[in-house]
């Protein structure tokens, strides 16, 4: 049986949707992953979404949520709100177990229930810091057990597709998880990060994913699932105004694969194109020749997903 790696989109929606809101454009390409960033762009209003995925578990995992949408099941097939801790379509991944068992096992000994509760309930980010500081957060153990837990070593092995854990010749950067948890806590409060609830509870514990709050009905119409991948695809595309969010498939490029992926972004895409991506071990600078046509956008805000160090955004004007 094939692998579920993600069962959940673990990229910010919020970051995809200010950038096509900036720059909306018709044709709008995602990495699978879970699928719940293609979910939610749809429940926020964009009209069609081609969907790319070369392993067929994570295309066939979508087309389940899709029809769990229009389930009198619904909740209880996608694990959410009070189904969380039962599973379902949201902690079927291998990355999911890997933070569930996290979660559910270790943490309570680390940090009560009731002390993770606490600081949900407080009312702004100086407040959420002061009491994750304090003392009733912070231990020894806290730090020993979740350095090791999440060391990029263990989290390779443990959690990550492993296509994406080479070096392929390029150096890597080491990436220190708990410091980027901190960093969240520091730019977003813990009552307005799904990504962080569902670390800190094992699942969605203070309320469900967007798209699974609104009506969100009948969108097979609307995203196009494609067994193949990102780069392969736009290869066989005319050039025109395209949004491309590549998450973050660089991880698992060679270093002589960087030029040729930029390569085929420029030969399928015209003015009023953008581009995303996400760096997680790696600094990634594109080729001299693609920003001759293509211009940085400044990071709107922070992410809210503590996996990655850098995200970016090209526009091509």
């Amino acid at each position: 049986m094939a692998t579920l790696h993600y069962a959940q989109s673990w990229e910010d929606p919020r970051l995809l949707w200010k950038a096509w809101s900036d720059f909306p454009c018709d044709e709008v390409h995602l990495i699978a992953s879970g699928g719940d960033h293609a979910l939610e762009l749809l429940h926020r209003g964009i009209p069609r979404i081609h969907v790319y995925d070369t392993e067929v578990a994570q295309l066939n995992h979508i087309e389940q949520k899709i029809l769990a949408l229009n389930s009198p099941h619904r909740d209880r097939l996608f694990g959410a709100g009070a189904f969380a801790l039962k599973g379902g379509l949201l902690h079927a991944g291998r990355l999911e177990g890997y933070l569930r068992t996290f979660s559910r096992t270790l943490l309570p000994v680390l940090v009560s229930r009731r002390t993770r509760e606490a600081l949900y309930e407080t009312t702004d980010i100086p407040s959420q810091l002061d009491f994750y500081h304090s003392s009733q957060w912070q231990s020894k153990r806290w730090r020993w057990f979740t350095q090791r837990y999440f060391s990029p070593e263990r989290v390779n092995t443990k959690a990550r597709h492993p296509g994406l854990i080479q070096n392929q010749g390029r150096s890597a950067v080491t990436p220190n998880y708990l410091t980027q948890f901190e960093q969240c806590l520091a730019t977003h409060r813990l009552a307005d990060n799904p990504y962080l609830d569902y670390l800190l509870f094992g699942g969605h514990a203070h309320g469900d994913l967007p798209y699974l709050k609104g009506d969100l009905h009948d969108v097979q119409p609307r995203i196009l699932l494609h067994p193949e991948g990102l780069q392969q695809a736009l290869q066989k595309l005319p050039p025109a105004p395209r949004f491309i969010h590549a998450s973050d498939i660089l991880e698992g490029y060679p270093s002589e694969g960087i030029d040729d992926f930029f390569r085929t972004i420029n030969q399928s895409t015209t003015s009023g194109s953008t581009l995303v991506f996400w760096d997680h071990r790696f600094q990634t600078t594109p080729p001299a020749f693609f920003l001759e046509s293509w211009c940085r956008i400044a990071p709107p805000f922070q992410d809210r997903v503590p996996f990655y160090h850098r995200y970016h955004i090209y526009h091509r004007p």
